[in-house]
């Protein structure tokens, strides 16, 4: 089965996932990102995402937050910002 994300239906209610420093830099893996099922409490439950259109506030989120495609690692290093 391939590994991939899937749609989580809004009735199905998660808890929180691990915030702990030396778990976080085990899921990081050196900045490929993909321990994040291996090492949590919750297995494949970090894939699973919901379809927040559905919600009655999604209009106001679309209008006011803004989102990028590239994240920031948590690890506490500063980002680089030089270019080659």
């Amino acid at each position: 089965m391939p590994r991939m994300a899937f749609n989580l239906p809004l009735s199905i209610v998660t808890r929180d996932l691990w915030h702990r420093f030396y778990q976080e830099q085990m899921q990081i893996d050196g900045g490929k990102n993909d321990k994040f099922a291996a090492w949590a409490d919750t297995g494949g439950l970090v894939m699973g995402y919901y379809d927040g259109s559905q919600l009655p506030l999604w209009g106001v989120a679309r209008k006011y937050v803004s989102l990028t495609t590239s994240s920031r690692q948590r690890s506490g290093a500063p980002s680089s910002t030089t270019s080659n």
